[in-house]
């Protein structure tokens, strides 16, 4: 990346990576699951999320890194059986857009503390 970014003529390169855990957990209510209206409209699935990045602004000239920037999120949803799959996919996204906008911001301060 460092060799392309100085074919390229930048100064720096940012890094970025992370990592997400999830999974769902069903309450008692889903005994109600056994009728139909139950499977559908009785929440009794919980979506838990979590997620960590962390970036590094590299000299792309000398490599070495002037600065790591981290963020760390959690995300919590309810779905009833029949659309957990659905709702966890939306709290995913819904982690990995926070921990994007958080690292961006991250950056940003860090950036406008340089100047």
């Amino acid at each position: 990346m460092r060799r392309l970014a100085k074919d390229l003529g930048t100064d720096y390169i940012f890094l970025f990576g992370g990592s997400a855990d999830y999974g769902t957990s069903v309450s008692w209510i889903q005994i109600l699951d056994l009728s139909i209206v139950g499977g559908f409209i009785i929440p009794s699935n919980t979506i838990k999320a979590e997620g960590r990045a962390v970036g590094a602004l590299i000299d792309v000239q000398t490599g070495k890194v002037l600065f790591m920037v981290n963020a760390e999120a959690r995300k919590k949803g309810y779905a009833p059986t029949y659309t957990a799959a659905d709702t966890q996919e939306e709290v995913v996204v819904k982690l990995r857009d926070e921990l994007v906008d958080d690292i961006t911001r991250n950056l940003i301060e860090r950036l406008n503390d340089l100047e």
